[in-house]
């Protein structure tokens, strides 16, 4: 298991990312733990958006965006990506029925069970 962040790694985002604009502020010396607390900020900030993207299809990138949101669109992708699956096994059945493969071909009740779960 590894640390939530390395002391490093804070000092470092605080440098790039929040000091300039705290220093427009009139903001100076900031704590460590508050240092901290602005690493997992940013962290959430640039991290969110990643996940959101790839779990609804790239169709959210907002880290504000409400969870329902996010998790319907990715219940959509995820649906499509198995009728998807499904169609291409219903497919390669019908290519082997075509082909007359005999003992590769399932039974209907495979198949059956193919669409039915799918």
């Amino acid at each position: 298991m590894h640390d939530r962040h390395a002391p490093s790694d804070v000092q470092e985002v605080y440098n790039q990312f929040w000091k300039p604009m705290l220093k427009e502020q009139g903001v100076e010396d900031v704590p460590d733990p508050v240092k901290a607390e602005l690493h997992d900020y940013h962290v959430l900030l640039t991290e969110v958006p990643k996940v959101y993207m790839h779990v609804t299809g790239n169709q959210v990138s907002k880290h504000m965006t409400k969870a329902d949101v996010v998790i319907a669109l990715a219940d959509d992708v995820y649906s499509a990506d198995i009728r998807e699956k499904r169609d291409e096994l219903l497919a390669e059945i019908d290519q082997l029925k075509a082909h007359d493969c005999g003992d590769l071909i399932p039974t209907e009740d495979v198949i059956s069970l193919v669409k039915q779960i799918f």
